[in-house]
């Protein structure tokens, strides 16, 4: 039988991501899987492909609110309603959803965002996760069945 050569670190690393793989919970999806990182942006402009909805523009700001905001509120009691109607000007708004990074374990993907939560939206993190099928993908195919199916030397010697 072939073996390979690997450190401590990398030999308990396999054994703790053969056990994650094998008990986390898959949401139904074949493996070979992966998470992601859902990513929603907002791209700005007029005559978009497909609106999902509008806002305001402070243009003296660059600012987009959803509703104008109230003038004494963001400190502008001192000028004309009429003025300070005029700062802004109605746009429309594409939501852009993206999925980022790829990751083997849900919990590595929520330590993830956990760590660069400055990154992402204010949602919590569970809703920024997202699994996805990497169908007939060979090479994902095999590293799932290496990790999932690999004996490690101390278990094999307890099973004797």
């Amino acid at each position: 039988m072939p073996l390979i050569e690997v450190t401590e670190k990398q030999y308990e690393f396999l054994k703790n991501l053969q056990n994650e793989i094998n008990t986390q919970d898959n949401r139904a999806t074949a493996k070979p899987y992966f998470f992601q990182v859902k990513k929603t942006d907002r791209v700005y402009g007029e005559s978009l492909c497909q609106s999902d909805g509008h806002g305001y523009v402070d243009k003296d700001e660059s600012q987009f609110y959803d509703e104008i905001p109230d003038k004494e509120e963001a400190g502008y009691e001192d000028m004309g309603d009429s003025e300070y109607q005029d700062r802004f000007e109605r746009t429309e708004y594409q939501e852009i959803v993206s999925y980022d990074n790829c990751f083997f374990t849900e919990k590595a993907c929520l330590r993830h965002i956990k760590e660069n939560k400055h990154h992402y939206a204010d949602e919590e993190p569970m809703q920024l996760t997202y699994l996805n099928a990497a169908w007939r993908n060979p090479e994902m195919e095999m590293m799932f069945d290496i990790i999932s199916s690999v004996k490690f030397m101390d278990e094999a010697k307890n099973e004797s």
